[in-house]
Order: C-alpha cells, then structure tokens, then sequence
C-alpha cells in the first residue's frame, strides 16, 4: 500500500512512470497498473465522454430496438 502511495503521489506531481519506475525499482507495467487502479477508484473526470458515448456519436446513435418502433408518421 505505501508503494501504491508513493507512485499516486509522484503520478500527481507530473513525474513520468519511468521515472517512478527507475525510482522505486519497480516495472514500468506495474506503475501503469496503479496507475489505472487509481483512476478507476477516485474522480477521474477529464470532461470527456465515455468510449460508450464516442461510438455511439460516431455511429449515429444506440438504436436499442433494432428498430422496432420506428414509425413514419
């Protein structure tokens, strides 16, 4: 847990994960893992839409009924 500390800690102050990597004799996968681990457990709103949103923008919409209900008026 402290080591997990540690590298939120450095993450937070701009240091890049190789450097944390180099710094705390650690795998650069494993500071990318805690990393995601904590951004997946706190607030990691960048004002960005979700993947979800993105495609369904891009696609035209979530047409949920296959199009069942859609009626010509």
């Amino acid at each position: 847990m402290v080591i997990e500390t540690q590298v939120i800690e450095l993450l937070e102050k701009g240091v890049e994960p190789s450097e944390i990597a180099k710094l705390l004799d650690l795998d650069v996968e494993e500071v990318l893992d805690i990393e995601d681990y904590a951004c997946e457990n706190r607030d990691c709103d960048d004002g960005q839409p979700d993947e979800y949103t993105e495609w369904q923008d891009y696609m035209g919409g979530d047409d949920w009924d296959h199009g069942q209900y859609d009626y010509e008026y």
